[in-house]
């Protein structure tokens, strides 16, 4: 049975975090999100579910740490959460991941990002059925046959005004 004053805890650290990071306190910011880490890594060793909602507020608080420290350290953490729950990041994160404005800080998170989706697309490949399979193929064709219709269409556009310019 899930704990409820789990959630409390969560938003409790949650709140502290915030008044530090705004405090520019970079240590004790640190020091929660270590708090709430330890947290998360006894209920995924429990073999019990993170609320999607605290496991996105608890990334979107990582990210923005690690972001402010410059170190990658949280970003690691907040990849292989989402690893080992089998989730994708939520779209704000993905946001946030976009927003990023460091170049060396943005490099290093592309770097952890890109093994991040080739290890999720693995696994989630490797968990699909035959339908999804399937209907990945038929998107996969889809896409392919816009591509080409568009390709098509431009081309001729082009050849089009290529004639009509030779008419004039």
């Amino acid at each position: 049975m899930a704990n409820p004053q789990t959630g409390w805890v969560f938003e409790l650290l949650g709140e502290v975090f915030e008044r530090a990071l705004r405090g520019g306190h970079l240590a004790e910011a640190n020091r929660m999100l270590e708090l709430a880490a330890v947290q998360v890594e006894v209920r995924l060793g429990e073999s019990r579910a993170l609320e999607g909602s605290t496991l996105a507020a608890l990334s979107s608080l990582a990210l923005r740490l690690a972001q402010a420290q410059g170190d990658i350290h949280w970003l690691r953490w907040v990849l292989g959460v989402h690893d080992r729950c089998a989730a994708m990041l939520s779209s704000e994160l993905v946001a946030q991941l976009e927003g990023i404005s460091s170049l060396p800080f943005r490099w290093a998170a592309c770097r952890e990002l890109a093994s991040f989706l080739e290890h999720w697309r693995a696994a989630h490949a490797a968990r699909a059925t035959h339908g999804e399979h399937a209907l990945a193929h038929r998107l996969s064709v889809l896409s392919a046959l816009e591509a080409a219709a568009e390709n098509a269409q431009q081309g001729a556009a082009e050849h089009w005004l290529a004639a009509s310019s030779t008419l004039s």
